[in-house]
């Protein structure tokens, strides 16, 4: 650095310069002093002078007159002889003191002028080595050293002014314990007065001097000098030096360390000046870091911490540093980048709008200086020691479009009052680097998000058009609406223009349990269908739909609409509240669009497939109708030839019922023989009914004994069959208007197929309940059960899944109970046994036989 080189000379020669006058002004002060001195003595040498002068000439007198007179003449006395002699005598004592004391004191100034005249030119060699000295801490070192060592001290120290707190700081203590960064205020002890009256002040001793500032209370008793160091009309800071008692300090004392302290002002400031120079120099540099970083990388954390290391390397003082982003929900401040800290705990802090310096400065929008970082109002009471041991800190919000985002912090865990208003100035640039990184780093996030919602949009538009499935086709949909928006759970409604149906729901994190399948009449989804526009809800816990339902997150319900016609309704919701951002909204305004068109293509296909089956069904009743009339045309062959060898059979056995007595071990067997005959008959007759319309033959009836009466003829053949009988028949059942021998039918195939399915054995149960004004017989075992792509066909004509049976066993069975105004209810699960019930209307209840009809599934009909 040539120029900050030439720049330090030639400061040091104006120093010197300087110096140099102060020493000839000092030199001029001695030889005024030596010509006052000269006067006073020419002054007392002259009146002592005169004195002698006097003696000798009384003496002189005394003498003449002795010898001018005759011998033997009278004498006449002229002064007393002792007198004259005293006086002579004391002209020569006073003449000897003179020339004493002349002596003494020229040697005294000679003297004193030598050590003024040393300590003068030592001033002058200290002048030159003080503004030879650029390092501002070891020049401070130095200037408290060179005062004591000038003064003959036995200690000192030196404080500097802190203009951004109005006080003065202890930098320097050599040979003391007064602790660095000790503060007094203007007036407040011996440094504080100095600067207060602008001049040196001496105390003498300091313990006994009333001014005494109270942090030195427990100092030694010492005697203490202090001068104001000052440049120009700067005030700088105070120089002191202490001695002990035995050794006071003089006027002369305090104005050498005044000239000191000039000496001293002078380095101070060229030390500053070089300092300023090194730290903008360094600054740029950093700030240049700053600037390659913005362009490093686009990655939004990496660019934040290049900027904060920039940051702590040109704030020397700063010791560690974090970025911190308001999140945009919650307002909490989020931890983003972070450097010099070691606990991993502290990336996970997020900081209330309310708490600490930090959200403080975002809440007020202004850079802060905190010189004492646990101060009530604003210190870390968490459990991370690390954050608590920070003691001042400067913090800069971060500024984006006249909005505050975040701000960055710098901390100092050493000390408090570590940072200048200055430093604060120079985070304030950094914190608009940062700004900057921010909105760039957005800017490419937004652009990627937006490339990544067409690309998914893309995907799901190939996806939705793929299918026709409705099911598979919603779950599509929701997934994608997840995926766009990184959201917790979506749901799709089906509307017809009345009700909604429950669609689909998903879960981002796969999990079912908990997710809404009915929509509430006047909740968020009816209102949507209802009036066919967007409802966006930030946060539920304050929106009137939600009044009644406060989860404590956000959700958006879309209609999907073909037109003006809308088909369904779409839910995205989050488990926090979410500020929704019109970017989103508008690609899952995107997705519904497509979702509706889908869903309306998928509808228009199961119609489609619907009216097939229906014609295909239709077919196959044309063919099964024709097959009836062929079964009809045979059944009344089949009759004509069956019942005459059955009226036969039955005559007979009728004939021998009546001779046979009742105690005949056959005439049970004939009983058996003739009721088989009869029931050979109806079956029959059954066919010839079911052939042509014809109508039943109906009375009352009790349910339970037409039951009881049809098991009992199967009992033998159950048992055989390793079943169990379980009966149980509810007294006091209504009566029923049944044809009989119909609904004997109905149980007979009933009974035998449960028989059927359980060809190993098993449990039978039979039992007759009343429920409202309907009476029911249920028939369930233990059997193989019934699966559900089965149970839809169950009752249709010749349907079976034995093919050695015909399959009209329980569509006959059906076409009878409807007939007689009742409905018959399935219940099965593979592996576990079937329920057949039979519901009929008590005598007087019977319904029309459209009302009637099989219903499957669990608990349908409100059965068992």
């Amino acid at each position: 650095m040539p120029s900050m080189g030439r720049w330090a000379g030639a400061n040091s020669c104006n120093a010197a310069m300087s110096a140099g006058r102060a020493w000839r002004r000092r030199q001029k002060n001695l030889c005024s002093a030596a010509a006052r001195w000269r006067r006073a003595m020419r002054r007392e040498h002259a009146a002592i002078l005169l004195a002698v002068l006097f003696g000798l000439a009384v003496w002189g007198l005394d003498v003449a007159l002795e010898f001018s007179l005759p011998a033997g003449a009278a004498v006449v006395p002229t002064l007393p002889k002792v007198f004259t002699h005293a006086i002579i005598l004391l002209g020569f004592l006073l003449f000897g003191l003179l020339v004493a004391r002349v002596t003494a004191q020229g040697r005294r100034a000679e003297e004193a002028a030598r050590r003024r005249a040393s300590q003068l030119s030592a001033l002058q060699q200290l002048g030159l080595e003080l503004t030879a000295q650029l390092d501002l801490q070891t020049l401070l070192r130095s200037i408290v050293s060179q005062g004591i060592r000038l003064l003959g001290g036995k200690d000192g120290g030196l404080y500097l002014y802190r203009e951004d707190l109005d006080v003065l700081e202890r930098v320097v203590s050599l040979g003391n314990t007064i602790p660095i960064g000790s503060q007094l205020r203007r007036g407040e002890g011996l440094s504080g007065r100095v600067w207060d009256c602008g001049r040196p002040l001496i105390v003498n001793n300091y313990q006994q001097w009333e001014g005494r500032a109270a942090i030195f209370q427990d100092e030694p008793s010492m005697a203490v000098v202090a001068a104001p160091i000052r440049w120009g009309e700067d005030f700088l800071g105070v120089l002191n030096v202490a001695a002990d008692l035995s050794h006071p300090f003089s006027e002369e004392d305090a104005e050498l360390l005044s000239l000191l302290a000039n000496q001293a002002a002078i380095a101070i400031r060229n030390a500053r000046i070089l300092s300023v120079m090194e730290a903008q120099r360094h600054r740029a540099e950093a700030l240049a870091q700053a600037t390659a970083a913005l362009t490093s990388t686009l990655e939004l954390e990496g660019l934040l911490e290049n900027i904060l290391k920039a940051a702590l390397e040109a704030i020397p003082a700063a010791e560690k540093g974090s970025i911190l982003l308001r999140d945009e929900e919650s307002g909490e401040l989020c931890i983003r980048a972070l450097v010099g800290y070691q606990d991993r705990r502290i990336r996970e802090i997020r900081f209330p709008r309310e708490e600490g310096y930090s959200a403080l400065a975002a809440r007020e929008g202004r850079p802060l200086l905190i010189s004492d970082a646990r101060a009530d109002a604003i210190r870390y009471d968490g459990e991370i020691e690390e954050m608590r041991a920070i003691q001042s800190a400067i913090v800069a919000p971060l500024r984006l479009r006249g909005q505050v985002i975040g701000v960055i912090s710098l901390d100092n865990a050493s000390r408090k009052g570590a940072f200048a208003q200055e430093e604060l100035h120079l985070l304030s640039v950094f914190a608009d680097y940062a700004a900057a990184a921010v909105e760039n780093a957005r800017l490419f996030e937004a652009q990627r998000k937006r490339h990544d919602e067409l690309e998914a949009l893309r995907q799901a538009s190939l996806r939705l058009t793929s299918s026709l499935e409705l099911p598979s086709l919603l779950e599509a949909i929701l997934e994608y609406a997840l995926k766009l928006v990184a959201a917790d759970d979506a749901h799709i409604f089906l509307y017809d223009g009345e009700k909604l149906s429950f669609g689909a729901a998903r879960r981002a994190d796969g999990r079912q349990e908990g997710l809404p399948r009915t929509p509430r009449p006047e909740g968020l989804t009816y209102t949507v269908a209802r009036n066919g526009e967007r409802i966006v809800i930030p946060n539920v816990d304050e929106h009137p739909l939600y009044q009644d339902w406060k989860w404590g997150g956000g959700i958006v319900g879309l209609p999907l609409r073909i037109g003006r016609r809308v088909v369904g309704v779409m839910n995205v919701a989050f488990a926090r509240p979410h500020a929704f951002q019109e970017d989103e909204l508008r690609v899952l305004e995107l997705l519904a669009d497509q979702a509706a068109v889908a869903i309306e293509n998928a509808r228009l296909y199961s119609d489609l497939r619907r009216q097939m089956e229906r014609l295909q069904n239709a077919q196959v009743q044309l063919v099964q109708s024709a097959r009836l009339a062929a079964v009809g045309e045979l059944a009344a062959g089949v009759a004509h030839e069956l019942n005459n060898p059955l009226t036969s059979i039955l005559g007979f056995a009728e004939l021998l019922l009546e001779e046979v007595p009742p105690q005949s071990p056959i005439r049970q067997d004939l009983e058996w023989i003739a009721a088989e005959s009869r029931r050979a008959s109806g079956i029959v007759r059954g066919l010839l009914d079911f052939s042509r319309e014809t109508r039943p033959q109906k009375g009352l009836a009790d349910i339970g004994e037409i039951a009881r009466k049809t098991l009992n003829l199967l009992r033998l053949r159950l048992e055989q069959r390793g079943v169990v009988i379980e009966e149980s028949y509810a007294p006091g059942l209504g009566p029923v208007l049944v044809d009989r021998a119909q609904i004997e039918q109905v149980f007979w195939n009933l009974l035998s197929n449960a028989l059927q399915a359980m060809p190993q054995g098993g449990k039978l149960r039979l039992r007759t309940f009343q429920e409202g004004r309907e009476v029911a017989v249920a028939f369930s075992d233990t059997g193989v059960g019934i699966p559900p792509e089965v149970q839809a066909h169950l009752f249709e004509p010749f349907f079976t899944t034995h093919p050695e049976r015909v399959g009209l066993g329980l569509s006959i069975s059906l076409g009878i109970v409807q007939e007689h105004g009742g409905r018959i209810t399935v219940e099965s699960q593979p592996g576990q046994g079937s329920t057949f019930t039979v519901w009929l209307p008590m005598a007087g209840e019977a319904r029309p036989p459209a009302e009637a009809g099989p219903s499957t599934g669990p608990g349908a009909g409100g059965g068992s």
